[in-house]
């Protein structure tokens, strides 16, 4: 009974420390659910074990030891270094009641300062990326290019990832007009560069190839998905002076600290066309506005028809114009069918 207090207290205290991650919400909450409630299972069959299992074991060996004691007339070797423990603990708690004005400043200062040493010297990193072994990468190419030149677009790439040793295998796979890919790097104890510096030096060689518009390349450290990134929307009736106001802002955020992988969506509008309906042949056509958009974006954007499989990946069939057709030139050409059947 000396102990069970403290050991249920000992018990709750810790209970109440991870009980709060349980709350926790979003991804990184799931991820993490299974820590306090392995602690918290860990501490309650601790919490049965020393209640019922371990007193019913020990019964017996301290019936023993008492019958011993008492035949003897004398308390076992192992009491009397207890009692020595307890009565030196008792007395350093005298002296420290007794100093508590001095202690407790004392227990405050040195608290602080190892808050303030971990929290300015020890990074904390549950996912470092610099360890990781998958990277992910994007290819983007102009509208409109066929499959064939894509991959003929994409040849320096593939033919740098073989030339970089840190570069154990990958994949990609190609389409128009962004090609997707994963790469497996080698363990860490074997290359010289860290997942960081290896998309880096890839980002950097594919930005010069010819053909490609848009080129990203980023780590895979695992865990939870990283927060959605910083947004600025720019408005302005004069549409010089923003793209000037969005690239002094891109200028001023490339030199704060924390601040990477920065993109101005000018930089990848794909080319546009504006289409103004004549409401009154629609009319007379018998078609509407979502009769028109939907017939054009069945041309240029396509639309899954189908769908089959490639070994053990199941791959969607698309239907669109060919790409010697899908250009604006060749609006005009394009029919409508109506709700009639005519075109």
């Amino acid at each position: 009974m000396q102990v069970f207090r403290p050991v249920i207290t000992s018990l709750l205290t810790t209970v109440l420390v991870f009980l709060p991650m349980l709350f926790m919400g979003g991804d990184f909450g799931a991820t993490y659910a299974v820590l306090p409630l392995t602690v918290i299972m860990a501490l309650l069959m601790s919490f049965l074990d020393v209640t019922f299992l371990l007193p019913a074991h020990l019964a017996k060996a301290l019936e023993k030891n008492k019958f011993d004691n008492s035949r003897n007339g004398n308390e076992s070797s192992s009491r009397h270094w207890f009692d020595a423990c307890k009565a030196g603990y008792q007395r350093m708690l005298r002296k420290a009641l007794h100093g508590r004005f001095l202690v407790i400043p004392a227990f405050i200062v040195v608290a602080a300062s190892i808050l303030y040493t971990g929290y300015r010297q020890i990074s904390l990193d549950f996912f470092p990326t610099g360890a990781a072994r998958l990277v992910e990468f994007s290819l983007e190419v102009e509208d409109g290019t066929s499959l064939e030149k894509v991959k003929l677009i994409n040849i320096p790439f593939v033919e740098l990832l073989i030339n970089t040793p840190e570069v154990a295998r990958f994949h990609i796979n190609e389409g128009a007009p962004e090609s997707t890919g994963l790469i497996i790097l080698t363990p860490v104890s074997s290359r010289s560069l860290d997942a960081d510096e290896v998309s880096e030096y890839l980002e950097e060689g594919a930005s010069e190839f010819a053909g490609l518009t848009a080129v990203h390349v980023k780590v895979d450290a695992g865990g939870p998905p990283p927060p959605d990134p910083i947004e600025f929307r720019i408005f302005g009736t004069n549409d010089e002076s923003r793209k000037n106001l969005a690239r002094d802002l891109m200028q001023w955020l490339e030199q704060q600290p924390g601040t990477s992988d920065l993109e101005n969506s000018d930089e990848n509008l794909r080319p546009q066309t504006l289409i103004k309906p004549d409401y009154t042949w629609l009319a007379r056509l018998g078609l509407t506005v979502d009769d028109l958009n939907n017939s054009l974006n069945l041309a240029y954007e396509g639309r899954e028809a189908s769908t089959s499989w490639l070994g053990d990946e199941e791959v969607s069939i698309k239907v669109w114009l060919d790409s010697p057709y899908r250009q604006s030139s060749y609006l005009p050409n394009i029919d409508i069918p109506s709700a009639d059947g005519r075109q």
